[in-house]
């Protein structure tokens, strides 16, 4: 459970009304993926909170980026787990388990293989979305296959490698996620933007990739109906209970809700990496005039 094939998306397809997907943290892919000696959207194991157990049916060098989820290796001549950490690549011999168990911080962990994995391609892409039914969703007894011809040439020689601690990406941190105004922006009153930015939202439990439902002090005002228009990623909508419900790549291109804001790129993964039930506070990247309610 909780583990799909994800590459860079499928860019291009929204007017199609066909979801971009991909890997939701972009940044921990492509830094597995480097790690691994692959290009930076290489085909990846995304997985999803911990709890999950993979077999290496050929030696490889793994890769691991994003959330820590105590990821254990087993080898096949011992019985003495040994840590693959985030940010970290290791050549793991077949026979191997992968084990991932608690879920020490974050959500969304990357594994890369050199060479990267291979599977079927829909409008391009290999990413799983169960919802389109685009991919190939993975379970239990699944195998993936990798291209073995690629990590002899390029990783061979090299036992590890990892990421310096100063070069590793913050986690969860208290710094509020940016957001600049959408469309609909003036449709909130000065005090409901003041009640959205002044709060710390809980990220509920009925989130999952197409979108992340935020917990709060509902923002109760008025607003007319709305046909719906497109959305991107990191769109965040407002519902009519006055709950926030946040875009992510799986979701629908249109929506026909109010948009108050849209997360800046380079926060976005700050609201991915935080679990259910975890607190998010944000704060406007650009101040009109109207926006600060002058």
């Amino acid at each position: 459970a909780g583990i799909t094939l994800q590459d860079g998306g499928r860019p291009g397809w929204r007017r199609n009304g066909v979801p971009e997907g991909g890997a939701l943290d972009r940044l921990a892919m492509e830094m597995a993926n480097l790690l691994a000696g692959n290009s930076a959207s290489e085909p990846i194991l995304e997985l999803a909170l911990g709890g999950q157990t993979l077999e290496v049916l050929r030696t490889t060098h793994v890769a691991l980026a994003g959330a820590d989820l105590d990821c254990q290796v087993i080898n096949p001549d011992s019985q003495e787990p040994w840590r693959l950490a985030p940010w970290e690549c290791r050549e793991i011999v077949a026979g191997s388990q992968i084990g991932f168990g608690r879920c020490v911080n974050g959500v969304w962990a990357y594994l890369a293989v050199s060479g990267g994995f291979r599977d079927r391609l829909d409008f391009g892409s290999v990413s799983g979305n169960a919802r389109a039914s685009l991919g190939r969703i993975l379970g239990s007894g699944d195998v993936v296959y990798g291209d073995s011809e690629t990590r002899l040439a390029s990783m061979a020689p090299i036992a590890r490698r990892r990421l310096v601690k100063r070069a590793c990406p913050e986690e969860r941190t208290s710094t509020p996620i940016r957001v600049w105004p959408a469309p609909q922006w003036d449709w909130f009153s000065h005090d409901e933007r003041e009640t959205f930015f002044g709060q710390d939202w809980t990220v509920s439990a009925k989130s999952d990739r197409t979108g992340y439902r935020l917990e709060g002090s509902p923002l109760t005002g008025n607003r007319p109906e709305m046909l719906s228009e497109p959305t991107l990623p990191g769109t965040i909508q407002i519902l009519p209970s006055g709950q926030p419900v946040v875009t992510l790549p799986d979701g629908p291109t249109v929506g026909g809700y109010p948009r108050l804001g849209l997360i800046d790129p380079e926060d976005f993964r700050l609201l991915i990496q935080t679990r259910p039930g975890g607190k998010v506070q944000f704060a406007p990247r650009h101040r009109t005039s109207n926006a600060a309610g002058q």
